[in-house]
């Protein structure tokens, strides 16, 4: 019964938190594909946004703009296909030198019309090239942030490509990956990118496609169960990319293989169920017959030991040392300290029997000797008598001696109380002259201690002097050094400043550089207002020195004077 509760349990647990784990854990591997991708454009989106503020870009004039993107021709991220800017009426000019119009492409319309910052299109295959690109484009304003055009680099699919290509679970699991309108971006199979709708794929024999198309703009994340052309039922976990228009990283992975290890829990449940019965019917039956014979030992013994003459030498036989053969060894046990009593009891017994025969004897030699005794009483009364008369006159003489010793008592502790007062008094002059001598010896001893002092406080005052002079001259070079820290701190300024203006030339491969620099400028700045805080409180310490230096002169004097 508690195998099949404990079954149930355990199904219930994997049900209930072990395949929502499961579901949860590849919609985890799906978000973190889709990070990896928002990490990969928010980087194309910087660097974008980094060159359109760029000087030539803000001048508003066609002629710079066109000619700074013939300079960045030979300078753009490998992952750019190329660099265009476009004026306010569509027309616009790349770093291939061509020229055209692009006033009805949606990212010029969200951008220029609708006031958007950037914007980042569905892929597509370029016209020019051929090759799977998307675009990234930002608005450029000028010096007042009025919008004066658009700069946009059209990226391949390539890097893209490779991350979702990583994205894997299991065995059976791939990475794949679709546009806001379906457009298939990302697959293992390379003949349905950019070539396949995944509204149209039920017409291949997929089953399911065409509801997932429906419903996976409608949250952040999800998981969607469709069908193979080969019956095999596969499970889609995806996520949003941000920043984009509403395109979908996600995982497919057979529904067997993400079940799999629920399945083998179940199975090895099963076989534990199963053995616990077979191991628990076999137990039963052999313990059942075990712990019956050793019942039925210790019961034939117990009859043996009712119905025999009490023998309480014999003992149960103990073979095994489980219950039965436990508590027959204790029993055993009991019988053997039962016996020793029995035992302890009959020899009691004797001895009382010979201790009533002695105590007989002892008492007729008891009434003689007490007829002896009050014989010899009555003689030892007679010379009690006798004693009484002499111990009389004794007494009366012992008086007489307490008297006088009394009287000689008398003049002796008169005698003593006068002595006792003349010692009083010798000993109490003798306490006021030691007393006086003690007194004379401290005062020696202070005005020796008060003369070495001042010889000590003076050579003290002179080292002082001498230390404080040396403080004095060390302040100055702290000073110099002070002055020193807050140039240096200017020219790191300015030097940060040049790496700024450097960093923003290079794009998003120099961002990092940037960050470093404006934390370098803001380090130098701090230097800066610390070194004139340093100089503050250097003088502050050089005015205090001052006047310990004037204060431990006087004091030297005073010294030199006493």
């Amino acid at each position: 019964m508690v195998v099949f509760i404990f079954g149930f349990l355990v199904i219930n647990l994997l049900n209930r938190d072990i395949a929502p784990y499961i579901d949860n854990l590849g919609v985890e591997i799906s978000k973190k594909g889709a990070i990896s991708i928002e990490k990969l454009i928010d980087g194309f989106i910087n660097e974008v946004k980094a060159l359109a503020n760029s000087e030539q870009f803000k001048s508003g004039d066609t002629n710079k703009s066109y000619a700074y993107i013939d300079y960045l021709s030979d300078k753009i991220n490998p992952n750019f296909e190329l660099l265009f800017y476009a004026n306010l009426d569509g027309s616009y000019y790349t770093t291939k030198k061509a020229f055209n119009n692009i006033k009805d492409r949606e990212y010029f319309k969200e951008i220029i019309e609708k006031g958007k910052d950037y914007f980042v299109s569905d892929p597509l295959i370029s016209k020019s090239t051929g090759n799977r690109i998307f675009v990234v484009a930002s608005k450029v304003t000028d010096l007042n942030g009025k919008t004066v055009g658009l700069l946009g680099a059209t990226v391949n699919l390539e890097q893209f490509s490779k991350i979702v290509d990583s994205i894997k679970m299991g065995k059976t699991g791939y990475g794949w990956a679709i546009a806001s309108d379906g457009t298939i971006i990302a697959n293992p199979n390379k003949d349905l990118i950019m070539q396949k709708n995944i509204n149209d794929l039920d017409k291949d024999g997929f089953i399911g496609y065409s509801e997932f198309g429906k419903i996976y703009n409608e949250s952040e994340s999800g998981i969607y169960k469709i069908t193979r052309p080969d019956k095999v039922k596969e499970v889609l976990i995806y996520s949003k990319v941000k920043n984009t228009k509403g395109w979908i990283v996600g995982i497919a992975i057979e529904e067997r293989e993400l079940k799999n290890p629920i399945t083998n829990v179940y199975k090895i449940i099963i076989i534990i169920i199963i053995s616990s019965l077979l191991v628990n019917f076999i137990v039963s039956t052999l313990l059942g017959n075990f712990i019956s014979k050793g019942i039925v030992k210790i019961d034939k013994f117990f009859v043996q030991l009712s119905k025999g003459e009490g023998d309480l030498t014999k003992r149960i036989d103990v073979k095994f040392k489980d219950e039965i053969g436990k508590l027959s060894e204790n029993f055993n046990l009991f019988i053997e300290k039962l016996n020793i009593i029995v035992f302890s009891i009959k020899n009691a017994v004797e001895n009382l029997k010979n201790i009533g025969s002695t105590l007989s004897t002892n008492v007729t030699e008891t009434a003689t000797a007490i007829n002896e005794i009050s014989a010899n009483t009555n003689n030892i009364k007679n010379l009690e008598e006798k004693q009484l008369q002499v111990f009389k006159k004794s007494h009366e003489s012992v008086l007489s001696m307490i008297k006088n010793i009394e009287e000689l008592n008398s003049l002796i502790e008169n005698q003593s109380a006068a002595l006792i007062e003349s010692s009083s008094s010798i000993e109490e002059m003798v306490r006021n002259i030691e007393s006086i001598t003690e007194i004379l010896k401290k005062n020696s001893l202070s005005v020796n201690e008060l003369s070495a002092a001042s010889e000590k406080g003076k050579t003290d005052m002179d080292n002082l002097n001498i230390v404080v002079e040396d403080i004095l001259k060390s302040s100055q070079s702290l000073f110099e050094a002070s002055e020193s820290i807050q140039k240096i701190a200017d020219q790191i300024n300015l030097l940060a400043m040049n790496a700024a203006i450097e960093a923003a030339h290079a794009g998003e491969s120099g961002k990092g550089f940037a960050v470093v620099a404006d934390e370098i400028r803001k380090l130098a700045e701090s230097s800066m207002v610390q070194g004139k805080d340093i100089s503050q409180k250097l003088l502050s310490i050089k005015n205090a020195i001052d006047n310990v230096s004037n204060t431990t002169k006087d004091s030297i004097k005073t010294f030199s004077r006493a």
